[in-house]
């Protein structure tokens, strides 16, 4: 309902949390790039030096990313453990057994041959 952008302050007091939110989110990405930026090697928030990347949008392009690995990897190993707890010693050879059996009949998409494809390898 786009007519609720126009509300004032008062009338809108999700318009202030979700300004509260932003703020705390936007500190929480930048103390951690800037943190990053000070450790040595190379990581992905020295892009900057190659890219002329605003320092907030920086921040939150590389906090969104490790978000969205970190998020999966714990959300995968929760449903894993819940499993094994729920099911027992049964769940994971039965899981690796319908696994293989899987991989064993799908037919995965090849990559294009070219003149070229004898210098790579596909991991």
């Amino acid at each position: 309902m786009p007519f609720l952008n126009y509300l004032p302050a008062f009338l809108a007091p999700w318009k202030r949390y979700g300004d509260e939110l932003h703020n705390f989110e936007a500190e929480v990405y930048a103390r951690n790039m800037r943190d990053e930026q000070k450790r040595a090697g190379w990581n992905w928030s020295k892009i900057k030096e190659s890219q002329d990347v605003p320092p907030l949008k920086l921040a939150y392009d590389v906090g969104i990313t490790y978000e969205a690995g970190s998020d999966t990897t714990t959300m995968a190993m929760e449903v894993f453990i819940m499993e094994t707890v729920l099911y027992g010693a049964t769940y994971v050879p039965k899981t690796r057994k319908e696994s293989t059996m899987q991989s064993d009949t799908t037919e995965y998409p090849r990559a294009p041959t070219s003149p070229l494809s004898h210098m790579w390898k596909p991991l």
